[in-house]
């Protein structure tokens, strides 16, 4: 029993009786405040509260909420945070002599239009928001994957996501919500177009066109994905949002294995609706949530490179699954002046190409995968529709071990029959990995390929390259402070609400005194803590 708690049991009684009335007083006072509040703290442990909202499923609780209140640089994700999101890009023509994923760049960075848009600094947080802008033309694509899986397993689960749903149409930028049944890379573009970064299966829905090109107008679009094949849900333009630049729509998606909901609210937050409903076929009921801003040819048919799209409060219901770890092979980042841009990819030719990664933890690990983005540039093999499964294969290893091949099969390669440039094609893919082969702390993986005979492979570039280690259990945020009960590093009335919340409960982590229930005792000592 701490030291604090004795001295509060051997004060005189009058004295206890005050500090418990003071307490009160102050929960009191808290109430009509207490709300508010939390709605701007995304970190409490177990979700007692979160900014996300739930307005189709009164009573849900956040299983992932991300409000983008603070700045995490340092990896891909630039400001995003790594641990929490895949952040992945791609230009499905912008790969060509030397040319290895060349985003273009554009016009004005997010939080600082002083600066051009690069893909090193084309994902901010400012003023409490999560600014993206997708500089690549020609089917640029930015994706967003949140890296704990979305479970609707036997029921039906909710996404939540505020952001600016505006768009030019079809030729310009919007925004879309997907879940994929894997941890693809960048892999849903719009109705199969040119790109044809498609998931397995998955659904995609698009905030992409207007209402006679009204652009103070956004009409969803829907498209499910089974084996590769995609399915249209068109509504026309009869289901449409009110829009504005830079103020946010509420959006919520509604997600069984058999029907699809999606309701939105027009700019400001104002008549949230139904848009569509829709009977749908998915074979899966685990997977994961991807936000992503795609750039159609806005230079092309408007005369400008990039817009900034403003994002909040994106999550999702249901129970928290475990975390995936990651670890990633970094852009390349080579500037290409002649093109006025970013080469972020790889070219592997015969002899190979080798990458470190760090620090890999292999603790609890149940399993493994390679998660990347792969262009292959080939004659034969595509050119006048020759679509041999098993043609050519990736081959990867890890620590100078024994060589893996992984084949293209009939579904991958049915990707590239939808391609309108035969010779040529890009896919994002997920490899496992054996266990064995890895090591704890620092590891080399090296890819190759190989072509079987009469098929003319000359190489394939590769993108977006992470190692991804599965684990059994979540791993919960860690406090520093006593009585910092939501991990933010100061002890305030958010804490004080989550306490209330487990109050007389056996909870360990309100259990201050660690006598075994949440009780006037841990109240004493949270008080003390106030404010530090």
């Amino acid at each position: 029993m701490s030291s604090l708690v004795k001295k509060f049991k051997d004060m005189p009684y009058n004295s206890r009786q005050g500090l418990v009335i003071l307490g009160l007083i102050v929960v009191l006072i808290s109430i009509p405040v207490t709300s508010s509040l939390i709605q701007k703290n995304p970190h409490l442990i177990g979700q007692a509260a979160s900014s996300c909202q739930f307005q189709t499923s009164p009573g849900a609780t956040a299983a992932f909420c991300d409000s983008f209140d603070t700045a995490s640089p340092g990896g891909r994700g630039v400001d995003i945070d790594d641990a929490k999101w895949a952040t992945t890009r791609t230009a499905p023509q912008g790969i060509w002599g030397n040319k290895f994923f060349l985003i273009t760049d554009g016009d004005h960075a997010p939080c600082d239009s002083s600066l051009p848009l690069k893909p090193f600094q084309d994902t901010r947080i400012c003023n409490g928001q999560l600014n993206l802008g997708v500089a690549a033309q020609n089917y640029g694509l930015n994706s967003y994957r949140i890296r704990q899986p979305f479970d609707f397993t036997g029921r039906t689960g909710t996404i939540t996501a505020d952001f600016d749903a505006s768009t030019l149409g079809g030729g310009g930028d919007w925004i879309s919500i997907d879940v994929s049944d894997e941890p693809v890379p960048v892999n849903f573009y719009a109705g199969g177009i040119e790109g044809n970064l498609q998931p397995r299966n998955g659904i995609n829905i698009n905030f992409m066109n207007n209402f006679a090109g009204n652009t103070a107008t956004t009409c969803p679009q829907v498209y499910t994905y089974l084996n590769f094949r995609e399915t249209s849900y068109d509504a026309g333009f009869g289901n449409c949002i009110n829009t504005v630049r830079d103020q946010l729509n509420h959006v919520e998606v509604r997600l069984s294995k058999t029907h699809v909901d999606i309701y939105a609210s027009d700019n400001g937050g104002s008549n949230f609706h139904l848009l569509l409903s829709y009977s749908i076929s998915l074979p899966f009921e685990k997977g994961y949530v991807h936000i992503e801003g795609h750039n159609h040819a806005l230079n092309k048919y408007h005369g400008y490179f990039n817009d900034v799209v403003k994002i909040d409060n994106v999550g999702f219901d249901g129970p928290v699954l475990p975390t995936e770890r990651s670890y990633q092979i970094p852009d390349t980042n080579d500037p290409d002046p002649g093109d006025s841009g970013t080469n972020i990819g790889f070219s592997v030719d015969p002899t190979g190409k080798s990458f470190t990664l760090n620090n890999v933890d292999l603790t609890n690990a149940t399993s493994a995968s390679i998660t990347l983005t792969s262009w292959w540039e080939n004659s034969n093999w595509i050119y006048g529709n020759t679509f041999a499964a098993g043609a050519v294969h990736i081959l990867y290893r890890f620590n100078s071990g024994t060589w893996h091949t992984q084949t293209l099969d009939a579904d991958q390669q049915y990707v590239f029959s939808l391609l309108g440039n035969p010779g040529s094609g890009m896919i994002s893919q997920v490899i496992p990995v054996t266990l064995s082969d890895l090591r704890q702390g620092t590891n080399t993986l090296e890819f190759s390929f190989s072509a079987d005979s009469g098929y003319d492979q000359n190489f394939y570039d590769l993108a977006n390259i992470e190692l991804l280690v599965n684990t059994s259990s979540t791993t919960p945020p860690t406090c520093t402070k006593v009585a910092d009960l939501n991990c933010d590093n100061q002890v305030n009335i958010l804490d004080l609400s989550i306490l209330l919340s487990r109050w007389n409960t056996t909870d360990a982590t309100s259990d201050l005194n660690h006598d075994g229930k949440v009780t006037v005792f841990d109240l004493s000592i949270l008080l003390s803590k106030w404010g530090s």
